[in-house]
């Protein structure tokens, strides 16, 4: 099985879907947990520090890689991040799971239709690699770190 690329995908089309095709995006496992602070680095008493991760999720729910972005327009954060920062946020990032994406294949238009509110029942469902992207903040409050997870 070929590994799916992130950085690839950032240059390839989009998947299209048929009239009788609908899409499910992956579903975030609850035991996922956002990286830790570096503690290490609450001494040096840094800014706020955002690190932007492109992952790839393969058909198995799987991170396959996690891609540091930050800096890069689809970031939306300006700069770079301290390496221990970006090391924090990859490691977290790689441990997760997730339920896969879904391209659910319907016998007709009319039954995507009518399935529009049962995901995919009644369809056959593919499981999709997708890419999606993350943002980390790591910030410091009353000398202890602490880090947000934005999408």
């Amino acid at each position: 099985m070929k590994q799916f690329d992130p950085a690839g995908a950032l240059d390839v089309d989009r998947l299209v879907l048929g009239v009788n095709e609908s899409f499910l995006m992956p579903v975030g496992d609850l035991s996922n947990r956002p990286p830790t602070y570096p503690e290490a680095r609450l001494a040096d008493a840094l800014p706020r520090q955002d690190v932007c991760l492109l992952l790839a999720v393969d058909e198995a729910g799987r991170v396959a890689s996690a891609v540091d972005v930050t800096g890069r327009a689809e970031c939306g954060a300006a700069g770079s991040a301290e390496p221990d920062f970006v090391s924090a946020a990859v490691q977290a990032a790689k441990g997760w799971r997730f339920d896969p994406a879904v391209r659910c294949v319907f016998r007709t238009a009319a039954a995507r239709e009518d399935a529009a509110s049962t995901g995919c029942a009644g369809a056959d469902e593919i499981p999709q690699a997708v890419s999606l992207h993350y943002r980390f903040v790591f910030d410091q409050r009353d000398g202890r770190g602490a880090v947000r997870l934005m999408q």
